[in-house]
């Protein structure tokens, strides 16, 4: 039982110096924010709707780089405080280790990093990309720039099979067309081609091209060759729209697409790979801080509370560092994909060791 009052005790103080520090950061992010693009909203003529809906899109970004570094501080004060009050040294002396005392931040930061590897990927991801489209809005471009043209690649509606050579986003053309019609049974009903097909919805028109129709029984029926003739095929070309996303708006679902993709055309995914690896270990990075937080903060008593910011900063600045160093040499080809995506967490992680076996001794 007293042990429960304890961790209860060292988690309660802990989780307000956390709650109060994450929503002042995320305060602070959100004025840098505002300054960083002001000279752009000025300038903007249309709704102010648009503008609030920027920055609220941008607050899941906020939180997935600002938590690490709250939790580092909260970790690290709370811990110095205990320290300063000869708290720490009470339940020492009463048989409980530095790791024991540590125990209830640490169950909170492993539970922490599974919640912002979900929230990461489900959440700040896509508000990301909404976040892009508003700003490129505000900035008086059309949204039709983020798409991108799709090289030889095969695609299914209902019952129609696409294969399709090029697709020429904002023209709404594609090149070399083979599409397969089935029949609710599953057997081919025809096959039209086309070397060069104007898409509209509900209206195809194919230049160039052949249809060639089978009976229910799978035999040839007819075979028409033609210079130029309109289908009745449902799918607009927003079906087969691709939107090019950057890193920061991407999750490791896209990711894994994006690698598969390009594995079958042949061209390099190293980027991709490196990034689906960094995605997947960057929120583990919470486990290592407490830790260095709870070591280092035993140290800090006198202006604990500069020295804790001071430390939440260094550290946090050391870690991007070291990820973007990873991520250029793996980009590079010099380090491997999982090695480079997750050099920041492996450094920090052997830090953390070593830091543990030092004080045991």
């Amino acid at each position: 039982m007293k042990i429960k009052i304890l961790d209860k005790y060292i988690f309660y103080n802990f989780l307000k110096l956390f709650l109060g520090s994450f929503i002042l950061l995320i305060g602070v992010g959100m004025i840098s924010k505002v300054m960083e693009t002001l000279s752009v909203m000025v300038k903007f003529k249309g709704s102010a709707i648009h503008i609030l809906k920027y920055y609220y899109l941008n607050l899941p970004n906020m939180v997935t780089i600002i938590t690490p570094a709250a939790l580092l501080f909260s970790v690290a004060y709370s811990i110095a405080m205990f320290s300063k009050n000869n708290e720490l040294t009470v339940i020492m002396t009463s048989g409980k280790s530095f790791k024991r005392i540590l125990l209830p931040l640490v169950v909170f930061s492993f539970i922490l990093s599974f919640g912002l590897l979900w929230f990461n990927e489900m959440v700040t991801a896509p508000s990301n990309f909404k976040a892009y489209d508003e700003l490129t809005l505000i900035r008086g471009r059309s949204h039709v720039h983020r798409l991108y043209n799709q090289s030889n690649f095969e695609v299914r509606a209902d019952t129609r099979y696409y294969h399709i050579g090029k697709f020429v986003a904002k023209r709404e053309e594609a090149l070399g067309v083979h599409i397969i019609e089935f029949s609710k049974e599953g057997i081919v009903k025809n096959i039209i081609e086309g070397e060069k097909v104007k898409i509209s919805p509900g209206k195809w028109l194919f230049q160039d091209g052949n249809i060639t129709s089978f009976s229910e029984n799978g035999e040839l029926t007819k075979r028409e060759y033609f210079k130029k003739k309109e289908f009745n095929i449902p799918e607009s070309a927003e079906y087969f729209h691709a939107v090019e996303k950057r890193f920061e708006e991407t999750n490791i679902f896209d990711l894994m697409t994006f690698i598969k993709e390009k594995k079958e055309r042949g061209e390099s995914f190293l980027e991709y790979e490196v990034e689906f690896y960094w995605h997947l270990g960057y929120p583990f990075i919470c486990f290592f801080l407490v830790f260095l937080g709870g070591i280092m903060g035993s140290y800090l008593k006198k202006g604990a509370i500069s020295q804790s910011v001071g430390l939440a900063v260094l550290m946090s600045t050391i870690y991007y560092l070291i990820m973007y160093f990873g991520k250029s040499l793996g980009n590079s080809g010099i380090l491997p994909p999982i090695l480079a995506g997750s050099i920041a967490n492996i450094v920090f992680l052997v830090i953390t060791i070593y830091i543990l076996i030092k004080e045991e001794k």
